[in-house]
């Protein structure tokens, strides 16, 4: 649905309507993009005018629904609260960029308007092109998705199962058919894909049509300068066509980014290969053997020995094991150890006899 084509309700004068709209809009404006900067957090004062803008869209939905506004700097000000709040809170649970104008390969897109106070009308246009951006942002994300389940029957249908295991013909028959489906939805899913980047070049041409003052960078990929492209990567060179390992960086041997960078699918599974296998690797080295509860029963022996007095790390020392071992498998050994030492204090207490 088109913002700026939206139906009045029922009994409205729309010319009217928008006569009101744009008095508002010229005589609130930059008092509305002040009290924003005022409120924002120190360092996003260059959304205020987003904000603003999205405060008169609702304004102006809320006029063409009949709604009486009596006192509409107040609403304003009610409004731009609510939508800073929920602006961070998106902003806060999600961060995405826009990938693609035409070609799925292409940088990420970023989206910033100059407004121009006075032409109301345009700002509805700027909100229909902020709409068209969301759009993009999903066929993106659903082209992308059909691309990587593409690329995983792919791999099953060429033998590629996992733990290399080869998958039976009937098996082999039912992937083959998926994946031609899939590869149909991929390629419908590409143009949707393409369609909404053209909207998004036409409303965006539209707009700084109308007048000078009207700026958007939304709808062409940046700079190398602006988004930090190194020439020479594979992820953000577009005129590199053969990764640093050979691999030919065809469509079908690409993963796409969010962001709109790319990654050399047979690279990544050259690393996944390597991992697995360091994982899966086994120990050569001597299996350390069970203790022998032998062992256990000396120590108790030791400790025990009235003729003696050796500590508990000295008897582990002695026997070459350590005293978490030994405080494991003999139940109650610090009460076992103190026994023996009062009886050891005992026994040295008493008077030595001497022979006639």
């Amino acid at each position: 649905m088109k913002v700026s084509a939206e139906a009045a309700a029922p009994g409205i004068d729309r010319a009217l309507v928008e006569q009101q709209y744009t008095e508002l809009y010229a005589a609130l404006w930059d008092r509305l993009v002040v009290h924003l900067r005022y409120h924002l957090p120190m360092g996003h004062g260059g959304i205020a005018e987003d904000l603003a803008q999205e405060t008169f869209i609702l304004l102006w939905r809320r006029m063409l629904a009949g709604d009486e506004i009596t006192h509409p700097m107040g609403l304003l000000r009610f409004w731009s609260k609510n939508i800073q709040a929920d602006y961070f809170k998106a902003k806060s649970r999600v961060a995405y960029n826009a990938v693609d104008f035409t070609d799925p390969t292409t940088e990420p897109v970023f989206s910033h308007h100059t407004y121009a106070a006075g032409q109301p009308v345009m700002a509805l246009v700027a909100a229909e092109l902020d709409e068209a951006m969301e759009e993009m942002r999903e066929a993106s994300a659903e082209w992308r998705r059909l691309h990587a389940e593409v690329y995983r029957y792919q791999q099953l249908v060429d033998g590629h199962s996992p733990g290399g295991r080869t998958p039976a013909a009937v098996r082999k028959d039912e992937r083959q058919q998926h994946l031609g489906d899939v590869q149909a939805q991929e390629a419908s899913s590409l143009e949707t894909f393409r369609q909404t980047c053209r909207r998004v070049g036409a409303l965006r041409a539209e707009l700084e049509a109308q007048s000078p003052n009207w700026q958007s960078s939304t709808g062409m990929p940046p700079s190398a300068a602006d988004c930090g492209a190194k020439p020479g990567s594979v992820r953000s060179d577009l005129t590199v066509t053969v990764c640093p390992d050979g691999h030919p960086l065809t469509l079908a041997n690409l993963h796409f980014l969010e962001n709109g960078g790319r990654r050399c699918r047979a690279c990544a599974a050259k690393v996944g290969a390597a991992a697995r296998e360091r994982a899966g690797r086994v120990r050569t080295g001597p299996v350390k053997t069970t203790t022998d509860p032998a062992l256990f029963e000396t120590a108790r022996q030791m400790l025990t020995d009235p003729d003696t007095d050796l500590t508990i790390p000295a008897v582990a020392q002695a026997l070459g094991l350590s005293p978490t071992t030994l405080y494991k498998n003999i139940p109650g050994l610090s009460e076992l150890r103190r026994t023996a030492h009062q009886a050891y204090l005992r026994r040295s207490a008493q008077p030595a006899l001497v022979s006639a």
